[in-house]
């Protein structure tokens, strides 16, 4: 099978999505980044984005129980849907691959901004680098227990 191809927000992250005060999200926001591009990359880099620890103590762990969770959520909702499918095959055994993908892909934006854009804080870029630097050990360290998680997917 192949990588499906579909529109991708391709900025996944808590700050662009609007809340209602129960918690669930009532919409989406900020396309500058929206594609045509493979979901299973969107998927990489909203997991980057909602599910690595930014806390000091475990700086760049991806949290993999809410990680499968999100994930099979994901599947579901394809599946009761009906317009693109869950993630096949492929793009499971890919998995791994794609979450070493997003932080490099979301570090090389973040070096772009602020090269592009002088009034950033270089800084607050730097935290970022240093973040997904974290995140791409953590995953190197990891790599079993991530393609564990996709094999139960």
């Amino acid at each position: 099978k192949e990588f499906v191809i579909c529109p991708c927000q391709c900025d996944f992250h808590g700050g662009n999505f609007l809340y209602k005060p129960d918690g669930n999200v009532a919409g989406v926001f900020d396309f500058d980044s929206a594609k045509f591009d493979a979901r299973v990359f969107e998927v990489g880099v909203g997991t980057h984005y909602v599910f690595s620890s930014w806390l000091l103590a475990n700086e760049g762990e991806l949290v993999l129980d809410k990680t499968e969770l999100f994930i099979k959520t994901y599947n579901e909702e394809c599946a009761r849907l009906g317009v693109i499918p869950p993630l096949n095959e492929t793009e499971k055994k890919c998995l791994f691959q794609e979450f070493l993908q997003a932080p490099i892909y979301i570090d090389g934006w973040c070096a772009a901004a602020v090269d592009i854009d002088m009034t950033l804080d270089p800084y607050e870029y730097l935290y970022y680098a240093k973040h997904f630097t974290d995140c791409l050990q953590w995953l190197e360290a990891h790599k079993d227990e991530v393609e564990a998680l996709a094999a139960r997917l």
